[in-house]
């Protein structure tokens, strides 16, 4: 009798201590916290077109300038833009446009009517710093270097242009954003012969996909 009295005293004993710990308040009163759960992580702003790996193409909707060779070379070669991705804040910016043109020519008494083809050409590079701001807005900054010919016949009309941009971007769809950049440049022709420095603006069209 005296060992079943023992043994219920024991059970009851560790029971009370048990209910006693779980109740124990925390300093300054209430029962102990459970512990905080762990943050989900932040979300960021990057859209998806915005990663290493992916490719661009750049079409201009429209060139302003207050040097026609600036925006675009003498005789009108357009510009596009192949940008690659380095990783999610910079890309290499590959800038290119080709030119091929015939004029017809009528002159002299009786008319006489001559043909001429042109090729011309601009290559370059930039290098595109991105910026993300909340939403789908991105900003950068691009130096760029073109090599501008726009008619190979004739050496005077090589032009060389350095020049630094700021824009924007804005993500219409995942793939797809509308942009533009304002830029100041210096270019020489013919040699160093000529010069100019001038600014310029531009709107674009710039698809995406990896």
């Amino acid at each position: 009798m005296f060992k079943r009295t023992l043994l219920a005293f024991v059970v009851f004993t560790a029971m009370a201590a048990t209910a006693s710990a779980q109740d124990t308040p925390t300093e300054g009163g209430g029962s102990a916290a459970p512990p905080p759960p762990t943050a989900a992580p932040a979300a960021t702003t990057t859209d998806p077109a915005f990663q290493k790996g992916t490719l661009g193409f750049s079409l201009p909707v429209l060139l302003v300038s207050n040097v026609s060779g600036l925006t675009t070379a003498v005789g009108g070669v357009p510009d596009i833009d192949l940008v690659y991705f380095l990783d999610d804040k910079s890309a290499l910016d590959l800038i290119v446009g080709i030119d091929i043109a015939k004029t017809t020519t009528t002159t002299g008494t009786p008319p006489m009517t001559s043909s001429n083809t042109t090729f011309g050409f601009d290559i370059g590079a930039g290098y595109r710093m991105y910026k993300h701001k909340p939403g789908r807005l991105h900003t950068f900054m691009e130096p760029a270097l073109i090599v501008s010919w726009p008619d190979t016949s004739d050496s005077s009309f090589l032009t060389v242009r350095a020049q630094f941009g700021i824009g924007a971007e804005v993500m219409l769809a995942d793939w797809m954003s509308f942009g533009g950049e304002g830029y100041v440049g210096f270019s020489e022709t013919d040699g160093f012969n000529e010069f100019s420095f001038a600014t310029g603006a531009s709107l674009v069209a710039n698809l995406y996909w990896k």
